[in-house]
């Protein structure tokens, strides 16, 4: 894998709460990215051109987000193949000293329970017991690949978001990590 998406959008429930309703989905924009959708797009003073891949996907996953009338309750934030000297680079900027935060994680894999089981092993395995109902799975419509969200768990700094990340991209069958 050679980005992860993530969006820092917080929800301010706690685990104990009441599940989740499905009546919203979230939707995840994936490399690759393209705003300009084939036309070339204009250089001007209000938007300078991205200097790195990652700023280029953000700065997409901004523009998409504005242009289909979507306000973002948090910031976008990559974890791109450079390694973890350029995610902490980017968390500490999104971040900054804001820890504990709570905050949830996405895989998009194939294996169904089995898979769904190991990324809640791989998230407890940092933080602690997650409760059921912080647990979602969506599967496809063909029920090929499913999508498994752990949290909102509480995370106490920088180091336990990579280190649950590594875990959960250790597993062969994750195809997205969000």
């Amino acid at each position: 894998m050679s980005c992860i998406a993530s969006s820092r959008g917080l929800s301010a429930r706690t685990c104990n709460s009441a599940p989740r309703s499905s009546g919203r989905a979230r939707r995840a924009v994936l490399a690759p990215c393209r705003a300009s959708l084939g036309q070339p797009e204009s250089l001007d003073e209000e938007s300078p051109k991205p200097q790195s891949t990652a700023e280029a996907i953000t700065r997409s996953l901004t523009e998409l987000s504005g242009s289909s009338g979507r306000v973002s309750l948090g910031s976008n934030l990559l974890l791109c193949a450079k390694g973890e000297e350029e995610w902490r680079r980017l968390s500490k900027k999104v971040y900054g000293d804001k820890f504990p935060i709570q905050r949830s994680f996405t895989a998009v894999g194939t294996g169904g329970q089995d898979f769904k089981q190991a990324m809640v092993a791989a998230v407890e395995s940092v933080v602690g017991y997650v409760h059921t109902e912080c647990v979602a799975e969506k599967h496809s419509s063909a029920r090929k690949y499913i999508s498994v969200t752990v949290g909102p768990v509480w995370v106490e700094n920088g180091d336990q978001i990579v280190a649950i990340y590594q875990k959960m991209k250790d597993d062969t069958r994750a195809r997205y990590l969000i």
